[in-house]
């Protein structure tokens, strides 16, 4: 049995060496683009949030200024509509005054006739 297990461990250790020498060698410079390539990666991931912070307060006053804008548009069409209802008013008033008017003068002709003799 304790030949079973040095034999399986001699096979561990010989799996282990070719697994290392499989891998790649690391070597400084590797150290080093890594370094700069998570360097850089943080840097861009760091503009991606500034670029979309940015974006979003574009929006929001993209928005605020769209807003703005409706409300004036709401109010000068207010100011027209108070203005037309005045003129109508005043239209309105004008004519009851005519018709009223009209009637005056209808009577009027109406008493003249009858006391004209034909």
């Amino acid at each position: 049995m304790e030949k079973n297990i040095e034999e399986k461990l001699e096979y561990i250790s010989s799996l282990n060496i070719q697994v290392e020498a499989l891998q790649p060698k690391r070597s400084p410079e590797d150290e080093e683009v890594k370094t700069k390539m998570h360097a850089r990666f943080t840097e861009l991931s760091n503009k991606v949030d500034s670029l979309r912070k940015e974006i979003e307060a574009q929006e929001k006053h993209d928005l605020e200024v769209r807003r703005y804008t409706r409300e004036e548009k709401i109010r000068e069409l207010n100011l027209n509509l108070e203005s037309l209802q005045k003129v109508s008013d005043e239209q309105r008033t004008r004519v009851s005054e005519i018709k009223h008017d009209i009637e005056f003068i209808e009577e009027r002709l109406f008493k003249l006739k009858l006391e004209r003799p034909v």
